[in-house]
């Protein structure tokens, strides 16, 4: 049995409290970044934790090579998501991959019924969307998997 001295007692110490020092967000993703979505290794190597999928209502989906996420005039319209924990000092990286995109807080309803807060990133240059379809089921994944309609806008 050895001995800890006061200094390394106190360095063990902090080491084991620093996870709890991070702060997190909770991050919905809509369309690369989800399973199957194409970029999701991203999440992956930021070390982000997945907690459920769900649906955010009052958006629709259109799609180019990519999707965007624009608010909807009808609150019954909803997006496929997928709810990841992300530590905060991450959240620099994810802001440069989604550029021209706008974090904002949106209400996810989760498969088992729980209401969070997450953020989301939305498009808001809607010029863009005149040469988009729109993707009807509100589904990425079911998008390029060939079994959800587009509906040229």
């Amino acid at each position: 049995h050895r001995r800890l001295y006061p200094r390394r007692l106190a360095i063990k110490r902090f080491v084991n409290v620093l996870p709890a020092l991070r702060s997190y967000m909770l991050l919905a993703v809509y369309g690369t970044l989800r399973k199957n979505g194409g970029a999701n290794v991203m999440l992956r190597l930021l070390l982000a934790e997945y907690i459920g999928r769900g649906k955010v209502y009052g958006y629709k989906m259109f799609a180019l090579s990519c999707p965007f996420a624009v608010k909807s005039d009808n609150p019954r319209d909803a997006i496929v998501v997928e709810v990841y924990e992300v530590s905060d000092d991450k959240v620099p990286i994810l802001d440069f991959y989604e550029r021209g995109y706008e974090r904002v807080k949106v209400s996810v309803e989760l498969e088992d019924g729980r209401k969070i807060t997450a953020w989301m990133y939305e498009w808001k240059d809607l010029e863009i969307l005149k040469d988009c379809e729109l993707i009807a089921c509100g589904d990425w994944v079911e998008h390029i998997a060939g079994r959800c309609k587009c509906v040229k806008v």
